[in-house]
């Protein structure tokens, strides 16, 4: 008999079949709905007579019954919803059950996957294949959310979609945001995320960290390796809810994350989770492969699925009807090695480009910098406080103005003429009045960087040619070294630096004070400007001012 017509029979049989089961599953759904209606029926009817027979023969005394049961009824609290346990469906799968092992028994409050995909090439001899790692990190779309420990995330549904889409438009290199700080330590990452001003630079140049502060208080990161390779092949990100009772600082202690029951946690979820990756990653390979051969058997061995009366595959197969049928399967098997080992050219030909996808990865890490780490702009100040930046201002560079007036006709060495104005404390008037609590407006700061730049200026303008640089030269090194010492001690004060470049930069009048630039006129408007702020600040009843001396 022809396959093909034994086939067409057989597809014709099940149709029949399918339809005859469709059929008999509508009666059946009827009968039962009639059924059921029936009995709703009875019982109402029931219920009706019983209540006129306790009536008929207990008359008031029933009817004093119905009246409590009806009052007890109104005034009983209402019964207390249980909380619907909010377990996943379907088997989460291999990796989703490790997240959820360790967020149930650490208290995490969500958790996700970031994948490091490896590639398959011919190795450079010819023999066999090498594994090749990707350089970046992806968003492995595998997550879970432990509502016991995370209850708001029923009324956070649609941030936490946007925090998982956000993860898919992402990667990541090593040492960049929460999964590559994790890399690039090759052990367990905390970070603490309650406090923007205490993020890491990569975090704050991260879009997604600050959706996730809204929601968590702390994440910790455990990167993953392969137990063959021994390289990277994931890491799992677990998150605090940040509306706990602890305070965030907690997650930084020793106490908390060397607890012994944490690391043994951690250790033993770093030998399963390999194994969960490796099993997640193989499934989808061999579901295509078992339906790849299945397919093949039956199109080139002429093999046809015998069905039974309900359309069921009883797995048998026919012999084939000749020969060719077999060698049309060697045959395809040829082909197939045959594309492979086309992939694995292609693939080794793009070895070179990978080298190329680091630059460009980097470039696009570099560029998303560019677009700012999401905070919120300053926002202006009432009327109440520019007032009193106004007065504080005003009079301090007023004063400098007076004293410098003063000092006009004065001369020093004989050749020019004292001044006591120096047009960088207007900056610093900025900083001292309207930011009174900036670090960069303390005293110390404000003299120490003083200190600092004035000193560099004039040792190394007066020493150009020790140094064996140029007048052009040396207004560029001179407040390039002034904004190192202060970086390097401790003692920033922007303005400061500008004090250095105006005395290499300047003209023979300001030059002509030497050494004498450092006292007169710099700390003296230091003193100045440092006196009027302690006096003017704390006159208003919301400063106070210096937070620190």
């Amino acid at each position: 008999m022809d396959p093909n017509d034994l086939q067409a029979k057989a597809k014709e049989q099940a149709r029949k079949a399918r339809e005859a089961a469709e059929k008999q599953a509508k009666w059946a759904s009827e009968q039962a709905k009639k059924v059921a209606d029936k009995v709703k029926e009875e019982a109402k009817n029931f219920s009706a007579e019983a209540d006129s027979f306790l009536e008929a023969k207990a008359g008031a005394q029933w009817k004093k019954v119905k009246r409590t049961v009806a009052f007890v009824a109104a005034v009983k609290p209402p019964k207390e919803e249980e909380v619907p346990e909010y377990e996943p469906k379907e088997y989460p799968g291999a990796m989703g059950s490790v997240l959820q092992d360790i967020c149930e028994a650490a208290g995490f409050a969500f958790a996700e996957v970031w994948t490091r995909p490896k590639f398959e090439v011919p190795a450079p001899d010819g023999q066999g294949v090498q594994v090749q790692w990707d350089h970046l990190l992806k968003y492995g779309d595998v997550t879970y959310i432990n509502y016991s420990a995370f209850p708001e995330a029923r009324n956070l549904a649609g941030k936490l979609d946007d925090f998982k889409s956000s993860g898919r438009d992402v990667s990541y290199a090593r040492n960049n945001s929460i999964p590559g700080l994790a890399w690039n330590r090759h052990d367990v990452d905390w970070q603490d995320l309650s406090v923007y001003d205490v993020l890491d630079e990569t975090l704050q140049a991260d879009p997604r960290i600050s959706l996730a502060m809204e929601m968590f208080d702390a994440s910790i990161a455990l990167p993953v390796l392969h137990p063959v390779y021994k390289k990277l092949s994931a890491v799992l990100v677990f998150y605090r809810n940040r509306h706990v009772t602890n305070a965030a600082a907690v997650c930084n202690a020793p106490e908390y994350y060397n607890h012994p029951a944490l690391v043994a946690l951690f250790n033993n979820a770093k030998d399963l989770a390999p194994l969960a990756l490796e099993y997640e990653q193989a499934m989808p390979q061999w579901h295509q492969i078992r339906e790849s051969c299945r397919h093949e058997f039956d199109t080139d061995t002429g093999g046809v699925r015998q069905k039974d009366g309900n359309g069921h595959d009883l797995r048998g197969y026919e012999e084939p009807t000749s020969l060719i049928g077999y060698l049309r399967s060697r045959a395809a098997t040829t082909v197939s090695l045959l594309k492979r080992n086309e992939n694995f050219q292609k693939l080794s030909s793009m070895e070179a480009e990978w080298e190329k996808g680091k630059l460009a990865s980097w470039l696009v890490t570099y560029t998303n910098k560019w677009k700012g780490a999401g905070g919120a702009a300053a926002k202006g100040t009432d009327f109440n406080y520019c007032k009193w930046v106004f007065f504080g201002s005003i009079c301090a560079i007023g004063a400098m103005t007076f004293i410098d007036d003063m000092v006009d006709e004065y001369t020093y060495n004989d050749a020019y003429t004292l001044y006591a104005l120096v047009t960088h404390f207007s900056a610093v008037a900025l900083i001292l009045f309207s930011t009174p609590t900036s670090p960069y407006g303390q005293p110390r700061n404000v003299i120490g960087g003083h200190v600092l730049s004035a000193v560099i200026a004039v040792v190394m303008d007066s020493n150009k040619e020790f140094f064996g640089v140029t007048q052009v030269m040396m207004n560029a090194l001179a407040p390039t070294t002034a904004i190192g010492a202060m970086t390097w001690t401790g003692l920033m004060h922007p303005p400061a630096a500008a004090c250095c470049f105006i005395f290499v930069s300047g003209g023979p009048r300001i030059k002509n004070l030497g050494y004498l630039y450092i006292f007169f006129p710099v700390l003296l408007d230091v003193g100045i400007m440092l006196f009027l702020a302690l006096v003017i600040n704390n006159a208003c009843e919301t400063r106070k001012y210096p937070v620190y001396w």
